[in-house]
C-alpha cells in the first residue's frame, strides 16, 4: 500500500546522544517517497539537536510535496517546540 503514510515511533530520548540513528532511521523513511507520520508519545526527553533532525525531515519532506503529521505528540516534545519557537515548523500546534 504505498498511498499509506510510512508510520514509526520516535525514541524516548530525542536528544543529541542518539540523533545520529534518529537521523538514519528518518533518511530511510524519506527514501520511501510517502508522507511521514511520527508517533512522538514516547518522547520524555528531547533538546535542540532532536528537533533539528525533525525539522530537516519536515522540509525535505515538503521539497517532494510531502507531508509530515503526527500522532500522540508528548507534552514534552510539544513544550520544547513551543520554548525553541520550532512549533510551527514542525507541525505542532
Amino acid at each position: 500500500m504505498e498511498d499509506q503514510p510510512a508510520k514509526t515511533t520516535l525514541p524516548e530520548n530525542l536528544t543529541i546522544t542518539n540523533v545520529e540513528a534518529v537521523y538514519g532511521q528518518l533518511e530511510e523513511l524519506c527514501q520511501a517517497n510517502r508522507d511521514i507520520v511520527l508517533d512522538g508519545a514516547n518522547v520524555s526527553r528531547v533538546d535542540t539537536a532532536g528537533l533539528q533532525v525533525i525539522c530537516a525531515l519536515a522540509a525535505e519532506l515538503k521539497k517532494s510535496s510531502l507531508t509530515l503529521s503526527w500522532s500522540n505528540p508528548s507534552a514534552e516534545l510539544k513544550e520544547t517546540a513551543l520554548i525553541l519557537g520550532m512549533s510551527e515548523l514542525l507541525l505542532l500546534k
